[in-house]
């Protein structure tokens, strides 16, 4: 999985909307957590195509900046974001 989750410091939580619970989610270091942001996730995509694994395409990019554009659209409403069509990557 390609994660990049923005700059050193950055916290990810899930807020689940039932309970109202908010879980802080770690991200694990791996091999390349010593290379600058941006360059671990050019690297993470060279091992999996190196690897023969599947990895985000044009369309994935596509569809992920339609979900960042809904969410952005929403913000100020702090409403639930569904895109349709989008089931993750």
């Amino acid at each position: 999985m390609l994660l990049n989750v923005g700059f050193e410091g950055t916290v990810l939580q899930v807020h689940d909307h039932a309970s109202g619970e908010v879980t802080e989610v770690k991200v694990e270091e791996d091999d390349l957590g010593d290379l600058p942001m941006l360059a671990r996730n050019v690297g993470h995509l060279y091992e999996a195509f190196a690897d023969g694994k599947d990895f985000p395409d044009f369309e994935v990019a596509v569809k992920m900046q339609a979900l960042i554009d809904e969410m952005e659209r929403r913000a100020d409403g702090k409403m639930q974001v569904q895109v349709a069509g989008y089931r993750g990557v």
